[in-house]
């Protein structure tokens, strides 16, 4: 019964769109409601998700106490990119710009900008068609996202 249940939420959790779909031509009320959407699934996907990353940890602190070097970097970059997803999604700057992190690696800008995001090490850096810069530490979030453009500090909400 309990796995019927799990694998019942897995199919439904996989019907869930991506943020990797474009919403630009939606118009605004269906983008609201996408984004509601997508609230839910992120959420039905949290306890999963932090599951994972439990299991995760204790592989990484295994292959510590064994010394094992290289496999406790790779299990890490596999823990940053899982509670990476949580900073996938609309973030709105101070100016009112908005910038949204999709799942697919690529980034978008209300000022025109796109770019690509990429994991080093505990950082999410985001590198735009401009030429600017942010780094943002790899963390569960729902609300803020702090970090850096360039050098200087910056604080992004998410859209609600």
């Amino acid at each position: 019964m309990k796995h019927l249940l799990q694998i019942s939420l897995i199919v439904i959790l996989c019907a869930c769109p991506s943020f990797a779909e474009s919403t630009t031509d939606l118009p605004a009320p269906a983008k609201k409601l996408q984004r509601d959407f997508q609230k839910a699934c992120e959420s039905a996907l949290d306890p999963l998700r932090e599951r994972y990353v439990q299991d995760l940890t204790k592989l990484y602190d295994k292959a510590l106490k064994d010394k094992n070097l290289a496999e406790a970097l790779v299990v890490k970059h596999e823990m940053n990119l899982i509670i990476a997803q949580s900073m996938f999604g609309e973030w709105r700057e101070k100016s009112g710009g908005l910038l949204t992190i999709f799942p697919n690696g690529t980034l978008s800008h209300t000022n025109g900008a796109t770019g690509t995001w990429v994991i080093k090490e505990d950082e999410m850096v985001l590198t735009w068609s401009n030429g600017a810069h942010h780094a943002f530490t790899v963390l569960a979030t729902k609300e803020l996202l702090r970090g850096k453009l360039g050098d200087e500090p910056v604080t992004l909400s998410r859209v609600k």
